[in-house]
């Protein structure tokens, strides 16, 4: 459970919060949450997009939490994500995607695509909870990657303006209360090369024209292969489905993959 959801549902912009809980833990939490008037409602596991035991939806009323039953019981997506304090045009877009049988990894690459100005405030990269989906997600270890991230929900472009405005609302809430590293710019303002949701590193640089400068990494999700060589260099460029890997001007190593990689130029 993210501090950034626990504080938006504190100030009361999310009506509700989820989270994929064993019975344990959900029990200690439920304790600790009804202390502060909180309510919790167990929803069916077949809910849980990565297929854990349960599903727990936490509310300040129960009115809130009938309402998100009944919602993801309906499967009213549309109902479930303006309870979740997600803005319209991303929850519309994230729709469309799942009616249309599109590929639930691919959200990265859909934002990407519509956006203009990278906005380092909405790099969900490291927000693993909101973006790996499916049976592959449910035994991947992330534990040895940090996880930072503004918003909870898949934005529909990198600059969506909703999405930074509660982005910028979760940052000064999230350090005001000291609430640990998701907001940290460390690891958000950074470019990042991005194969797909399990291949990725965060590198420590800045975008431009010829590729991403960078002197070392911030973090590396899977890219095994890759992992030397991105220690060594220090310049990553992309031309279609081409990497090219840098050392003082010289190549180090190419790589071909099967979709274009992306270089994600967030930055301050």
């Amino acid at each position: 459970m993210r501090a950034k959801d626990v504080l938006g549902l504190w100030y009361g912009y999310k009506k509700i919060i989820s989270a994929g809980l064993d019975p344990g833990p959900a029990k200690k939490l439920e304790k600790v949450f009804s202390g502060y008037g909180l309510v919790f409602e167990r929803i069916d596991e077949s809910y849980d997009y990565k297929g854990r035991s349960r599903t727990y939806l936490v509310a300040k009323k129960t009115s809130y939490l009938k309402a998100a039953a009944a919602a993801y019981y309906d499967s009213r997506y549309d109902a479930v994500g303006a309870l979740l304090g997600y803005p319209a045009c991303c929850v519309k877009k994230h729709n469309a995607i799942i009616r249309g049988k599109g590929p639930m990894n691919d959200f990265v690459r859909r934002s990407a695509a519509g956006t203009g100005r990278f906005r380092w405030e909405l790099n969900n990269i490291l927000d693993f909870d909101g973006r790996l989906n499916g049976e592959r997600a449910a035994g991947f270890d992330v534990s040895l990657v940090p996880h930072a991230s503004l918003i909870s929900h898949n934005p529909c472009a990198y600059d969506c303006a909703p999405s930074l405005k509660i982005a910028r609302l979760n940052l000064a809430l999230l350090r005001r209360h000291g609430a640990g590293s998701e907001a940290d710019p460390a690891l958000l303002a950074r470019p990042v090369l991005y194969a797909d949701d399990f291949n990725f590193a965060v590198l420590n640089g800045t975008s431009g024209p010829g590729g991403a400068a960078y002197s070392g990494t911030a973090c590396v999700l899977g890219l095994e292969e890759l992992r030397g060589a991105l220690g060594r260099c220090d310049l990553a460029a992309v031309s279609g489905r081409r990497l090219t890997l840098s050392r003082k001007g010289r190549p180090v190593l190419q790589k071909d993959f099967p979709v274009k990689p992306l270089l994600l130029p967030f930055a301050l």
